[in-house]
């Protein structure tokens, strides 16, 4: 799947995954278990159990610190950044959603949280499942 110009692909030698751009350019050598796609101009990766992002200049964008990226693997079409929020598994075990910048923005120390589509997202508490928008302020299913 290419999103962005970038496409992941797997080296069978050394069972690690990379990235290229279109062309066929090295972005990012294989050296990595999971490595997704560029989407809002960063793209995820994870080393030493933590997940981090990259800019589009391969620069470490954001520092691994998260324990998951909420992709939905293996569905390789949903990116862990949408609509320039990324739904992250923080240290504490919660989910929160951070900016493009790596600032938790939404911090509702959810169960789980789905990305965002169309301005909203699923977000689940240890009671309930209900709806937020961008501002993690709750628009459907609030009582």
């Amino acid at each position: 799947i290419v999103n962005e110009g970038s496409i992941v692909f797997y080296d069978e030698k050394i069972g690690l995954r990379g990235m290229m751009d279109v062309n066929g350019e090295i972005l990012h050598e294989a050296k990595y278990a999971h490595i997704h796609c560029y989407n809002d101009g960063l793209a995820a990766f994870l080393a030493d159990g933590l997940w981090g992002f990259y800019d589009i200049h391969g620069n470490i964008a954001i520092p691994p610190s998260f324990i998951e990226v909420n992709t939905f693997q293996p569905e390789l079409t949903r990116h862990p950044f949408n609509e320039g929020l990324a739904n992250v598994k923080m240290p504490n075990g919660f989910w929160n959603y951070i900016n493009t910048k790596g600032d938790v923005v939404i911090q509702g120390d959810y169960v789980l949280a789905k990305q965002f589509e169309n301005g909203k997202a699923e977000v689940f508490s240890k009671t309930k499942s209900f709806v937020i928008d961008k501002t993690g302020k709750c628009i459907e299913n609030c009582d």
